[in-house]
């Protein structure tokens, strides 16, 4: 797996939205401009120049114009699986040659009460007695949207979804997929998941005022 990743928030002030969207095809910039948060469109298009660079050193740089969207509702394109995430200001574009999902989150204050739902009670209870109860929380609770994310699912099913600790893996009553946790920067966690075994070969930093497409 090649992770590319990029921060956002680094583009200067002094660019606007229209410019920094304006090299990508019409449609992509069509919805970029849709957003009501501008925050929201410069992680949409950051994500898209991101794909457009991985595809490009794929050698698939024609399919960038031809993603189409699964029964799932997940993006794809000929030739390789990709995945993208973003939270905050860092965003994130995952390739790799099996079917993946990837999620990264920032870490913040958050209320467990609230998400009893999408945990089960081994996993609660090994949130609720950790050093960091936190981090333990954003931990399970990226690997089980890399997982829903790798197959096109959605939140509901979250709670079907069990991590095995302490091993890297989630299970379900019919899947055993397996995890890898990375981290990009601090008060950041992120995990990927693929359906086999799983790999991160390299991960990239992208200045996005410097690279070429």
């Amino acid at each position: 797996m090649k992770i590319y990743w990029a921060n956002s928030g680094e583009i200067p002030q002094s660019i606007t939205l229209q410019a920094f969207v304006s090299d990508l095809p019409k449609n992509m910039i069509e919805k970029s401009l849709r957003y009501k948060s501008e925050e929201a469109a410069f992680n949409y298009t950051t994500g898209r120049k991101l794909l457009r660079l991985g595809l490009k050193n794929h050698g698939l740089e024609n399919e960038f114009n031809k993603i189409k969207i699964n029964k799932n509702g997940k993006p794809f394109v000929a030739g390789v699986f990709f995945n993208i995430s973003h939270s905050n200001d860092l965003v994130v574009c995952a390739f790799d040659s099996n079917e993946i999902g990837i999620d990264i989150e920032k870490i913040k204050p958050v209320d467990l009460s609230n998400f009893h739902h999408v945990f089960t009670d081994r996993e609660l209870t090994f949130i609720e007695e950790n050093e960091n109860p936190t981090l333990a929380f954003y931990k399970l609770w990226v690997r089980k949207e890399s997982f829903i994310k790798s197959i096109g699912s959605t939140i509901k099913e979250m709670r079907e979804l069990e991590n095995r600790l302490p091993s890297k893996t989630l299970v379900t009553n019919t899947l055993e997929n397996k995890i890898v946790d990375f981290k990009l920067e601090e008060n950041y966690v992120g995990a990927a998941c693929g359906i086999s075994s799983i790999k991160i070969n390299s991960i990239q930093k992208i200045d996005l005022l410097k690279f070429k497409t």
